[in-house]
Order: structure tokens, then sequence, then C-alpha cells
């Protein structure tokens, strides 16, 4: 790719920069099912969610039983069931058609101090030059299922759910990230595939190794308490979904 990754000092510029770039090449969507939500009727939306969204999740919102889904393996670290494995399969799948991982050295990557290789899923164009469709998808689903449980858990009502990317770990590439805190109250991490070795996201004070199959979402405190690591990937790659919540 020949975007300049060191031209834009902030996220959002930089992000709505590649967006734009790759929309001016003509870049096409792979799953555009994925990049057609925000058009939806509500009727539409609905069905797209009772196709994607985990059965039990999709349950829960429409009962308003959240604290019946919710697990707790260690403590205040919270997970439950979010997409279905098709749903996590396009967007890896989406990701890696868009081929723009940013490395720790690219763009605004550079200025931070723990980094991983990561698209963000507004980066990703659809057909409209200032809309981030896959960013929106996600966003609606957080505000319909993850906003919910975070009150559920924390009676958080957060004010933020900065942009999202997908991590990916490999072995020739980003095999684990170190010890950190977040710069976020909390974060989210959803699976997105579980067909590799290794891996998981490593919390220090609990001495536990949190890991669930494709479509499960973890929540977490991102400070203070909550250090945390993403493990050695082994074999093969490990693909998230972060959002870093404030």
């Amino acid at each position: 790719m020949d975007f300049n990754h060191n031209k834009y000092e902030d996220w959002d510029r930089w992000v709505d920069a590649l967006r734009k770039h790759k929309f001016d090449n003509g870049y096409k969507p792979k799953h555009e099912e994925l990049f057609n939500y925000y058009k939806l009727s509500p009727e539409g939306r609905d069905e797209f969610r009772k196709e994607y969204i985990r059965d039990r999740m999709y349950w829960a919102d429409k009962e308003d039983k959240f604290n019946y889904i919710i697990e707790e393996p260690s403590w205040e670290i919270y997970q439950f069931p979010l997409f279905k494995k098709k749903l996590c399969d396009m967007i890896v799948d989406e990701v890696e058609h868009f081929n723009c991982f940013l490395g720790e050295n690219d763009g605004p990557n550079r200025h931070k101090p723990y980094t991983t290789t990561e698209t963000w899923l507004n980066s990703i164009p659809g057909t409209n030059i200032d809309i981030a469709p896959l960013g929106y998808l996600y966003r609606s689903i957080q505000k319909m299922y993850i906003k919910p449980i975070l009150y559920e858990v924390w009676k958080l009502k957060p004010k933020d759910m900065y942009n999202s990317w997908v991590s990916r770990y490999k072995q020739d590439e980003q095999k684990y990230l170190e010890y950190h805190t977040d710069d976020s109250i909390c974060a989210s991490i959803v699976s997105l595939n579980d067909d590799y070795k290794g891996g998981g996201t490593i919390f220090e004070r609990q001495r536990k190794i949190i890991d669930r199959e494709a479509g499960w979402c973890t929540i977490h405190p991102s400070q203070l308490t909550h250090r945390h690591a993403g493990g050695l990937v082994t074999e093969g790659t490990r693909y998230i979904l972060v959002t870093f919540i404030s």
C-alpha cells in the first residue's frame, strides 16, 4: 500500500484519510451485507440481528434479561455471548480483504507505548465516503447489547466508546502484547476466532488467562486493578475486536 502512514498525528484524521484514500482508489467491500446495515429499516435491522447475533443475547435484549447471560470467570471480568460465528468470520474476512493492518511504527501507532497489529473499523469505506458503515454497524450493536451490560454490572453509563479495531496476532508478525493498562475506564474484547493455539488475555493480578470461543465478548476494568497482556500465539492467527470505553 502506498498510503503515507505518517502524515497524520491523531487517530480520527488518520482514519478518515485512510478511508478516503481507499475509497478514491475504488475499494469494494467483500461482504456488502455488513456495509448496508445503516440503510435498513428498523424491521430490516432486527432481521439482521436475528441472523447474526447469538440467540441468547437476542433473547436477553427482547426480554430485558441481560443478567441471565453474564458470566464472571474472575473478579470484575465479565463475559457474554454476542456474535454468531458467521459474523465473526465475515469481519475477519473483510479486514483481511481490506489489507491495511497498522504495525507499531505506522501512523499514530508510533506514539503509543503499547501497540497491536490492527485495522480500525472506521477506516474501511463503503459506497459513501462520509460514512464508515462497518464502524456504524458495530456501534449500533454496542449501543443495543454492550451498553446495557455495562450498566448491569457497574452501573456505568459510558460517555464514549472509542472507535473499534481488529487486532491480529500471528507467528511471523506480532505474537503477543506486553503487560499494560489501557487509556480508558474499561474495555471490551470480542473473540473473532478460536482456531489457534496460545493467545488469550492474561490478567496479571488475577492470575487468569481469559479466552473464549468465537463470538464471545469480555469486558474488564482497564486501569489499576486489571493490568493485562496478550498471550503468546504459538500456532495459527488470533483475531480480536477491541473497544476502549470511558
